[in-house]
């Protein structure tokens, strides 16, 4: 080794930064130039394969959309209903006790069966009939109805007729008729007017008329009897001699049979 390069070599092993190797970036370069094509190629085959999923899931929506539906269904897997849900009325009458009082209800069921006579004459499925009433219900009646069930629900509309429906929301909404008919009696007995007032004698007559026949008094004698009773003595008097005038008997004659023929305003025009 001459001069010269024991002091390059004398000062390369003083001096501490000359120990640290410079790599050439030509290296670095090239991979980073390698890296990038790799990304490239990785792009461009994930958009391939993007494409190509597209394609097969696009066939498969076609193919699915297109597919035909069998010819022929298991009977087992199709079970016909019963009966066909009822539609919706649209419009009324509908049916609600909510507007009146409770002692007017009895007054209001009479209406709900003037309805249901009506359509059973024009309907005879009668389930049918009885199915649409309950769709027309509103208030307390609905939801009532709907706290049934559907096995109650059931057993309510195939009740038949207007009677046995009556009864039922009788029974539910006012109380058990024979006890209330029992009571409607002893009030039509005890039922007086001691006014000779036209218009006393008018209201009267109203109120023994409306339990008349609520009690079935067309065929019940002692009810014909029970109204000319409740009248005043004078009035009791000129009616019986009228009948006898006429050969008559309240209790038994079939022209008397009503309590309209024994209107005192009519009857005693004078009074």
């Amino acid at each position: 080794m001459d001069s010269s390069e024991k002091e390059d070599y004398f000062q390369d092993s003083q001096d501490p930064y000359a120990q640290f190797t410079i790599e050439n970036t030509s290296i670095r370069s090239s991979e980073y130039t390698s890296s990038d094509e790799n990304t490239e190629n990785y792009s461009d085959n994930y958009s391939e394969s993007s494409d190509e999923y597209a394609n097969v899931l696009m066939a498969n929506t076609a193919s699915s959309s297109t597919r035909q539906e069998p010819i022929y269904e298991s009977p087992e897997e199709i079970e016909p209903p019963l009966r066909d849900n009822p539609s919706k009325p649209n419009s009324g009458p509908w049916f609600s006790i909510d507007d009146l009082f409770p002692n007017q209800w009895r007054a209001r069921l009479m209406e709900f069966g003037a309805w249901l006579d009506t359509k059973l004459i024009k309907d005879a499925d009668s389930y049918k009939v009885i199915e649409e009433f309950c769709c027309r219900m509103t208030g307390t009646l609905k939801e009532w109805y709907h706290n049934l069930g559907p096995a109650r629900q059931d057993q309510f509309h195939i009740l038949g007729s207007t009677a046995a429906v009556l009864g039922a929301l009788h029974e539910e909404f006012i109380g058990d008729g024979a006890v209330i008919d029992r009571k409607m009696r002893q009030e039509f007995f005890e039922m007086k007017c001691c006014s000779l007032n036209m218009k006393d004698l008018d209201k009267h007559f109203k109120r023994m008329l409306q339990r008349f026949y609520l009690l079935n008094g067309a065929n019940d004698v002692c009810l014909k009897n029970t109204y000319v009773a409740s009248l005043p003595a004078q009035l009791q008097q000129e009616l019986n001699r009228m009948a006898m005038a006429a050969h008559k008997d309240f209790s038994t004659t079939s022209e008397t049979s009503s309590p309209k023929l024994l209107n005192i305003p009519v009857l005693c025009p004078n009074y």
